[in-house]
């Protein structure tokens, strides 16, 4: 497992800590949202480490 897929999957793991969502389209389309936020936020991630 790659460091950013370890970053992603905490941040999902956050993302979804606290709602309770069953599977379903609802839990999908929410799912693609936080991944593109968490995409976003190790290319932040990166960059400031990098530095």
């Amino acid at each position: 497992m790659t460091e950013k897929q370890k970053y992603i999957g905490a941040f999902l793991d956050g993302y979804f800590s606290d709602k309770n969502i069953d599977y379903g389209f609802k839990y999908f389309s929410i799912l693609e949202e936080a991944t593109i936020k968490a995409e976003k936020k190790w290319e932040k991630y990166k960059k400031f480490k990098n530095k």
